[in-house]
């Protein structure tokens, strides 16, 4: 779950008005291949909404993936996941996310509330309820910018690529259920990239990640990120404990600027 949701930081936690680069009625679609050894199979698909509210008075984003396997995966290991997260405008703090799992036979929701989050330091409430196992509460800190991820993916796409080095470095945390992750995130300049029947001019991102979820913590996931206004996620290949995953974009609707990083192969 932690690889699909990355799919789909910075010098200053604050993102001017201006540097947003997606807007209320945004979808992203994707299909997510599971590759073990020669064999490739199309496991899952995913869809990533946008849409503008408040929450507790504050304008803000929503954010909402939904996860589910195919029928071929149903029988293998179903999933039906949820992810919902509201983010602040125009700054893009988290302030409030929530998680409905249904994998298989497990079956929980959690909650993670933001009550702090500055440049050295983020703490947030995770709340999580499982059947047949007690009530999980407790107050996570960490002394860095800590992210929820559907957050973290919106902030991502609002840096500044063009003004970077090839090699700067952003460090970030990812708040994740009960766990915390480190994620380095690396530019490394850019790239053409082929997706289906499109070719994409696109920004080359690779992320060092601690957690057991994958064979190596370096270069863990690499992602492209279309190279025009939009920033939109178009690949990512990921180093798995059993083999690998890669997600594509398969459509977009509403995007707020010309898709002009793609193009026809």
């Amino acid at each position: 779950m932690l690889l699909w949701c990355l799919f789909i930081c910075g010098q200053s936690v604050q993102a001017q008005e201006e540097e947003i680069r997606f807007q209320s009625g945004e979808e992203l679609s994707y299909t997510m291949k599971y590759k073990y050894g020669l064999i490739v199979m199309t496991g899952a698909t995913g869809v990533h909404r946008l849409s503008t509210t408040t929450y507790n008075g504050k304008s803000s984003f929503k954010a909402s993936v939904t996860l589910k396997t195919t029928t071929f995966f149903d029988k293998v290991y179903r999933t039906r996941d949820t992810l919902f997260s509201y983010i602040s405008i125009p700054a893009l703090h988290p302030l409030y996310a929530e998680r409905m799992v249904h994998e298989d036979k497990t079956h929980f929701s959690e909650t993670v509330k933001t009550l702090k989050f500055t440049n050295t330091q983020s703490q947030v409430d995770l709340k999580r309820t499982r059947e047949g196992r007690a009530p999980l509460d407790t107050i996570m800190t960490t002394n860095a910018i800590g992210y929820d991820m559907l957050s973290m993916l919106l902030f991502v796409r609002s840096l500044d690529y063009d003004t970077m080095d090839v090699g700067t470095t952003k460090n970030i945390v990812i708040f994740f259920g009960p766990d915390q992750a480190n994620i380095t995130i690396r530019y490394n300049g850019k790239q053409t990239v082929d997706v289906g029947k499109y070719r994409y001019n696109a920004i080359k991102l690779n992320l060092d990640i601690m957690d057991d979820a994958f064979t190596t913590s370096k270069d863990a996931i690499e992602m492209w990120l279309g190279d025009d206004q939009n920033r939109v996620p178009v690949r990512i290949k990921a180093k798995l404990k059993f083999g690998a995953a890669e997600g594509e974009l398969s459509n977009t609707k509403n995007l707020k600027y010309p898709f002009s990083s793609q193009t026809k192969k």
